[in-house]
């Protein structure tokens, strides 16, 4: 940027995270709303993004990432980050170390790749909410899953909502099986209570959402 003051011409240079910083401070806010990564492969960049924008509320990561990025990027943005949205499903052998995130809401939106869940997965889940569009989960982890909450008397459990769309069919009497419910609607909709007087909803339509009551 070059300044004239009458008697000569100045050359004046700002970084990024100065310029964004100073729009930031006259906009009155101290994090930003959305970051969105689009067609972005270069992993140490990711480390450029967090010096830049050290808080903001939703990351936004697009189809065109690459799955190495797009990984890293979870792991790395993502504890600044309130909820995370995925657009591409990567391929990924471990999923644990993204559940365990400390985050509001967590969005798989599907893709080629399945999201393979099972029941250990959701029982160290961390994320308030989270949904998945292509879900690989059996409906034996389900009902593994249910039987141990069941069980987990006056323990704390983070999640709120779960939300797992899948090919594959949820039927109640197979979900619950071994287990004692009620039908509260008749839209697919049932209850489970625990002796602690917790309880969850199961509504089973394109997959199975569990909602903590």
């Amino acid at each position: 940027m070059q300044v004239d003051r009458g008697n000569g011409k100045e050359q004046w240079k700002f970084t990024r995270s100065f310029c964004i910083g100073h729009l930031m401070s006259i906009l009155k806010t101290s994090k930003i709303t959305y970051l969105d990564l689009f067609d972005l492969h270069q992993i140490p960049y990711l480390d450029t993004v967090k010096q830049i924008f050290p808080k903001f509320c939703t990351l936004r990561i697009g189809e065109d990432c690459s799955d190495e990025l797009t990984k890293m990027a979870i792991l790395k943005l993502g504890p600044i980050a309130k909820e995370v949205e995925v657009d591409e499903n990567p391929v990924i052998n471990d999923i644990s170390p993204f559940l365990t995130l400390n985050l509001d809401f967590l969005y798989f939106k599907g893709g080629e790749s399945k999201l393979k869940l099972e029941c250990s997965d959701l029982l160290t889940l961390n994320v308030r909410s989270i949904r998945s569009v292509n879900t690989n989960i059996t409906v034996r982890e389900v009902n593994r899953f249910l039987k141990i909450w069941l069980k987990s008397n006056h323990s704390f459990y983070c999640p709120e909502y779960i939300e797992l769309n899948s090919s594959n069919e949820f039927k109640i009497d197979h979900v619950c099986k071994g287990i004692k419910y009620e039908t509260v609607r008749q839209d697919h909709s049932y209850r489970l209570k625990r002796r602690d007087g917790k309880e969850l909803l199961i509504i089973t339509v394109a997959g199975i959402i569990i909602q903590f009551l």
